[in-house]
């Protein structure tokens, strides 16, 4: 049999072809145990070397303390906006015609389309795959949208 996979979220400060820092993100398929012994940080490691980038690299997950740092370090870019320096951006786009909706945005955005329309015609095992992920919770339920369960 199998062993479970998982897909935790990686990611990997790391220099682009310019030289300059950049974040390369991943989610590398680990075992449990995989995951316990790091293997996933190496798995990101090589998926930023297998997307141009070079050393030095240095990969974190959400339990380490770079990860729950990054909230304050986006405050304090964000003062520094005040100060003159670019704007960061976290944009979506939503364009519709014809009542089909499509989309651009900035590559740190993670977006999901509902659709009530097709939700409501949809028979019970076809909602079900039609809720959105876990991860939007906090944001789609105060709204009525259904989530999947984790």
């Amino acid at each position: 049999m199998a062993k479970d996979l998982i897909y935790p979220k990686v990611v990997v400060l790391c220099t682009n072809s310019e030289g300059s820092p950049e974040f390369h993100t991943c989610a590398p398929a680990v075992t449990h145990e995989q995951m316990a012994d790091g293997v996933h940080y190496d798995l990101a490691k090589d998926s930023a070397a297998d997307n141009g980038y070079e050393e030095p690299m240095i990969a974190f997950d959400a339990a380490d303390e770079a990860a729950r740092q990054l909230t304050g370090l986006s405050t304090f870019f964000g003062r520094m906006e005040e100060a003159g320096e670019p704007k960061a951006t976290h944009r979506c786009l939503v364009i519709v015609s014809g009542g089909v909706a499509d989309y651009t945005c900035d590559p740190t955005v993670d977006v999901e389309v509902f659709d009530w329309d097709n939700f409501n015609v949809e028979s019970l095992s076809g909602r079900l795959a039609m809720s959105l992920p876990p991860a939007f919770r906090d944001i789609a339920e105060p709204v009525g949208v259904p989530v999947a369960t984790e």
